[in-house]
């Protein structure tokens, strides 16, 4: 007598029906997601795009307005340290945190004209009588009774500084600072010779690096210079 076959169960990988409505082990299996067209996915690179270049804009606006200010040297003023078509920029935060120092190159709005930036360097503090002697600074305040004249180590060895106008003498008052160019030749520098003090409410900040040309890129210096002290006549 023949012995019965054993009925054996489908195999695991056939699939006979895989309409979920008929067979209910395919209900949970997501359908394949739709694939968006050509011009949606060129519309989702613009926005991409977008987004990336409006966060760059608002990060530069954002450096331009409060932290950093790119200023372009025009002129002869502060030779030899600072030659024209020098490229330079200005941190706006450095007198946020801390006071102008003499010695230190600022660029400032100028008092005869305001929509214009200069570069120059601070000579003399708030406070102190500048006087020009000789072709010499001399600064009288409280602190040096008997007065001091400057040794520059940023000019050229032998520069006399005279004066541009009739004036010899400024008395600066709270927040005042007498600035000067570099280069001390006649009628190569505008600065607080001609004009008098610059307010502190006109600085726009501290030359702090130089990026053109390439040759001399790097942060720029800010020497002190040294006082020797002598009685005035």
């Amino acid at each position: 007598m023949p012995k019965a076959r054993k009925a054996r169960p489908p195999h695991r990988g056939t699939v006979k029906n895989p309409d979920p409505s008929e067979n209910p082990s395919f209900a949970n299996i997501p359908a394949e997601p739709e694939q968006p067209d050509r011009s949606e996915r060129i519309l989702h690179a613009v926005w991409e795009v977008s987004k990336t270049v409006a966060y760059i804009v608002l990060v530069a606006v954002v450096v331009r307005a409060f932290l950093i200010q790119p200023f372009l040297v025009v002129g002869e003023s502060m030779e030899p340290n600072f030659q024209n078509g020098n490229y330079l920029l200005v941190n706006q935060l450095s007198y946020t945190f801390g006071d102008p120092k003499r010695g230190d190159v600022v660029v400032f709005k100028a008092p005869p004209e305001p929509e214009t930036n200069y570069i120059k360097r601070i000579v003399g503090m708030p406070g102190e009588t500048v006087r020009l002697e000789n072709g010499r600074y001399v600064i009288v305040n409280g602190a040096h009774p008997d007065g001091f004249t400057l040794d520059e180590p940023y000019e050229v060895e032998g520069t006399r500084t005279l004066a541009d106008s009739g004036q010899t003498s400024w008395e600066l008052g709270p927040k005042e600072y007498f600035v000067a160019g570099d280069n001390r030749l006649p009628g190569k520098s505008s600065d607080s010779r001609s004009w008098g003090p610059v307010q502190e409410d006109f600085l726009i900040g501290k030359a702090w690096l130089r990026v053109y040309p390439l040759a001399e890129f790097g942060t720029v210096p800010h020497e002190r210079p040294v006082s020797y002290s002598f009685t005035l006549a």
